[in-house]
């Protein structure tokens, strides 16, 4: 897994994202902070390479799917 950093959405909110490249798909994990336990994951979109998955997630957020 390569953590992709976090990324913001219009909103505000904060989202962990990651690139795993072995089942080559993207993950936006979040929002940030959970109140409590776990978080889940709020978005996945298969992603061939880091920077494709770091594309995908960024329009996903400009879209307004990452609230």
């Amino acid at each position: 897994m390569i953590n992709l950093g976090i990324f913001k959405s219009k909103a505000g909110k904060s989202y962990d994202c990651h690139f795993v490249p072995d089942e080559k798909i993207a993950q936006a994990v979040g929002p940030l902070p959970e109140r409590v336990g776990t978080r889940g994951v709020v978005f996945e979109t298969r992603s061939e390479s880091e920077e494709e998955a770091r594309q995908k997630i960024s329009a996903a957020i400009e879209s307004g799917a990452l609230k």
